[in-house]
């Protein structure tokens, strides 16, 4: 199952655009900047000759942003995005980004007339399968271009996924008329493996990959949506539970009953090139 695409426009329009920016925990930022540090260990941004970017979900532009400040030479940006809330704050950081609203799946009606020497897509693959993106990518690229993709696999909170089964959370379920979540509404990618195989079976070189597994604590419910509500890390689950609107009798229950959580994720940072197929 593929989440529904005017959902996650709602959550992002709504939800998660306004504080976005703000960071909980600065886990976007780390992986940025690792990201960031995989593409000057190649001598892409030493290029001469004008640099053409797309970033694939880009957000509020702050990857984006980077890329363009230590570009040495000229840069031509590009950003896709389904989220009009989410490109208008990218607009405002990067004046000259010529922006489409619209979700990756149509990605290929778009670019007919143009290749790019850099793809970016982050924390796209759980919304959008990476099988599915990676031919579309591989088709918009130069030979020996760059894929820079920075996503979440299933491995990610597994605390939370045995609360998930625990008498606690089935007590909580009961109470407030919610069933047991369904993990197909996101399509991460199961391990850094499947990430590695999905590059090679598409015509990828993996030049550069690392594994970043930030440790997350919850003290309570409120400290849970900011983080995983209000920044987008796991809005899809919160809401399908409907605990962000819970009555104070459920969060005083939540909390007693589930908190503290102590959990971490598992991001994949990767680089890879275009070869032939």
């Amino acid at each position: 199952m593929i989440y529904n695409h005017n959902i996650i426009q709602r959550q992002y329009d709504e939800i998660i655009a306004p504080s976005f920016d703000m960071d909980a925990r600065g886990i976007y930022a780390s992986t940025y900047q690792k990201g960031i540090i995989q593409l000057q260990n190649t001598n892409l941004l030493q290029s001469k000759t004008p640099l053409q970017v797309l970033d694939i979900g880009i957000g509020t532009g702050s990857f984006l942003e980077q890329v363009a400040l230590l570009c040495e030479g000229e840069i031509n940006l590009f950003g896709i995005d389904i989220s009009e809330k989410m490109l208008d704050i990218a607009k405002r950081k990067i004046p000259s980004l010529r922006t489409i609203v619209d979700n990756a799946t149509n990605l290929e009606h778009h670019y007919v007339e143009r290749s790019f020497d850099l793809i970016c897509s982050h924390f796209v693959t759980g919304f959008v399968p990476m099988r599915e993106l990676a031919p579309k990518i591989w088709n918009l690229l130069d030979e020996g271009a760059y894929w820079s993709l920075i996503g979440q696999t299933m491995t990610s909170y597994p605390n939370l996924r045995k609360i998930e089964d625990s008498l606690a959370s089935k007590l909580i379920r009961w109470f407030s008329g919610n069933s047991k979540l369904d993990y197909d509404i996101v399509c991460c990618p199961e391990e850094r493996s499947e990430v590695i195989e999905i590059f090679q079976e598409n015509g990828f070189e993996v030049r550069q990959i690392e594994t970043f597994e930030p440790k997350i604590d919850f003290a309570n419910l409120d400290d849970f949506l900011d983080f995983g509500y209000y920044s987008g890390w796991l809005t899809p689950f919160i809401e399908k539970l409907g605990i962000q609107n819970a009555s104070k009798m459920l969060s005083l229950m939540i909390n007693v009953l589930l908190f503290p959580v102590h959990d971490n994720q598992s991001i994949e940072i990767a680089l890879a090139r275009k070869i032939t197929k």
